[in-house]
């Protein structure tokens, strides 16, 4: 079943997004299973991302090796972990 994930990410702006989307070769390489991805900036300076993905596992394989590799490589000392909130979808439908 395919999930939503919303990633708020405070203390760090679009740089950051743009780092790591390049660390991880979100443009060059999609991770297998990401359907939809977007990514704003916050009100706050933050940012969110969020994502469907095709499945719960497509997500965890993701968030557990290149997303992981990423953060300990290009993640700022002192910035908070991102707040996840992982939700299976009822529908999706692209029109």
């Amino acid at each position: 079943m395919a999930v939503a994930v919303l990633t708020q990410v405070e203390g760090a702006g679009l740089e950051m997004y743009e780092a790591m989307s390049a660390r991880v070769g979100l443009a060059e390489d999609p991770p297998e299973g990401l359907l939809v991805h977007t990514a704003a900036a916050g009100e706050d300076g933050g940012y969110f991302i969020y994502n469907v993905w095709d499945s719960a596992t497509s997500w965890e394989a993701f968030r557990d090796g290149r997303r992981s590799a990423a953060l300990r490589e290009a993640a700022p000392a002192g910035i908070a972990p991102p707040k996840i909130s992982v939700w299976e979808l009822h529908a999706f439908k692209i029109f």
